[in-house]
């Protein structure tokens, strides 16, 4: 379960598809070899454990409930828009190469939950929205993509900032789980299986 503008809710049908589907290809990413950077600052300085763990959390409040769902923090919510930046990355290099599987995900989706009107999907830029509107149906804003407040910012200059942006006193602070290598090998089997995909 995940708090969103629509109320505490997990994902389903189509929505919860086109998530899986962004993030078992992240994970395939992660799983890399190569140094790979999706653009969402908070989530691309993680080291790799700390991404599965950040993913494992955010997974599970989306995609499995019941369940209380986990706060809302710079570094949860940048996980979750670095999945759907990775569905981007993946759409347009798709497009290039004359497929349509993503896109064909992503706008039955954007149907089933009337997350887009008037979708009609001729462009990148149409792509962006579309992917945007999903996004959107779970984060509140985009206060992640900024760190507002710095480690060394004064105490009382970090509480005005918290009080006008309408954060916890935590969100830019908090940091992301850190598996040790046992934790990791289960974290990872449990969000293939949740991806419905095995393969490492």
């Amino acid at each position: 379960m995940w708090y969103t503008q629509l109320g505490d809710r997990t994902l389903a049908g189509l929505e919860a598809a086109v998530f899986r589907e962004g993030l078992s290809r992240l994970l395939d990413e992660i799983a890399s070899d190569r140094e790979y950077e999706i653009g969402v600052a908070v989530f691309d300085r993680l080291s790799v454990p700390e991404k599965w763990g950040v993913l494992d959390l955010v997974a599970r409040g989306l995609l499995v409930e019941p369940g209380t769902p986990p706060e809302l923090t710079a570094v949860n919510e940048g996980a979750v828009a670095a999945v759907y930046y990775q569905l981007l990355d993946d759409l347009e290099l798709e497009t290039g190469m004359g497929r349509s599987d993503i896109r064909r995900l992503v706008r039955e989706a954007c149907r089933e939950c009337h997350a887009l009107e008037g979708l009609c999907c001729r462009n990148m830029d149409d792509w962006m929205n579309a992917v945007d509107a999903l996004m959107n149906r779970i984060l509140w804003d985009c206060d992640w993509e900024v760190e507002y407040i710095k480690p060394d910012d004064p105490p009382d200059m970090a509480g005005v900032i918290r009080e006008y942006m309408g954060v916890d006193a935590d969100y830019y602070t908090a940091v992301a789980p850190d598996p040790n290598p046992a934790q990791l090998a289960k974290i990872k089997l449990s969000l293939r299986e949740l991806c419905g995909d095995r393969a490492e």
